[in-house]
């Protein structure tokens, strides 16, 4: 079982290896790199989960194809909370969370921009914004 558990774990760093290979045969370490606290690693995951990045004419048929897209919640006058679709692909998902969670500490734009979303204050104000509507 250790065994295993050693051949999986070498496989693993093969792996990630060739994946980081990858992104350095296409030129997109040193994009990568200039974003502070994302990795190789998990820039390399969400490019292998997102396919040909050329191929989506914006960033919002991007943040479709992840399932990030905000999904309505209403019928005749009741207004819910919009949610993520989570229409797209998962694994895409869970990499960008990975990433963004990761880069937060070190990355003071996404850190602020976090504390901004998360904040009470907006909370309250979004909240009494879908009350109005």
């Amino acid at each position: 079982m250790l065994a295993d558990w050693r051949a999986t774990k070498t496989r693993l760093a093969e792996v990630e290896t060739h994946m980081v290979a990858i992104l350095d045969e296409l030129g997109l370490t040193e994009l990568v790199s200039s974003i502070p606290g994302v990795s190789a690693l998990g820039a390399a995951a969400i490019l292998a989960e997102t396919g040909d990045p050329t191929r989506f004419d914006s960033p919002r048929a991007l943040v479709k194809h992840a399932g990030l897209c905000p999904r309505e919640n209403a019928s005749g006058t009741m207004t819910g909370r919009s949610r993520i679709s989570g229409r797209g692909r998962p694994r895409l998902r869970l990499a960008a969370w990975r990433a963004v969670w990761g880069a937060l500490p070190n990355n003071p734009v996404m850190a602020a921009r976090y504390r901004h979303l998360t904040s009470p204050k907006l909370r309250r104000v979004l909240t009494r914004k879908c009350d109005v509507t």
